[in-house]
């Protein structure tokens, strides 16, 4: 098991947590609990379930299915679950882990919990949906 300060250290390799100061990234430390070892074929999303769990992917790939076809590919400093926790609507994907994995696992409302007391988390967090969005090639209307 990694020592407290690897693991705070470790932190900056996930997109949402990379511009958190670091007087606030042992408050993640601590929120995020142990590592969990995930198997390779385990399911850690199903498309159209009601979940609130989120994962951050420490090392591994899983793979994103959206109507049993791969659409995208997970890996380490990565999310996956958090769209679902933020707007309480069924998982958009099912995700699936490609090879064995190690996540920080969290239930909802820990997250929740995570983006009301951490500001700068919250702000990486609407950054990466915002950034999902523009890969999407969504475009405004012309004015």
């Amino acid at each position: 098991m990694a020592k407290i300060d690897d693991k705070v250290e470790g932190l900056r390799e996930f997109e949402l947590f990379r511009h958190v100061p670091n007087k606030d990234l042992a408050r993640v430390s601590q929120m995020l609990g142990p590592e969990t070892a995930v198997e390779a074929g385990q399911t850690l999303t199903e498309q159209g379930r009601m979940e609130s769990d989120v994962y951050l992917i420490i090392d591994g790939t899983a793979d994103v299915l959206v109507g049993g076809r791969p659409v995208a590919e997970n890996g380490p400093g990565e999310s996956i679950g958090e769209m679902a926790v933020v707007d309480n609507w069924p998982r958009s994907a099912s995700v699936v882990a490609r090879t064995p994995m190690r996540v920080y696992h969290l239930q909802g409302d820990a997250f929740l919990s995570m983006l009301d007391e951490i500001p700068t988390v919250a702000r990486a967090l609407a950054q990466l949906l915002s950034a999902r969005l523009r890969r999407l090639n969504i475009r405004p209307p012309a004015f």
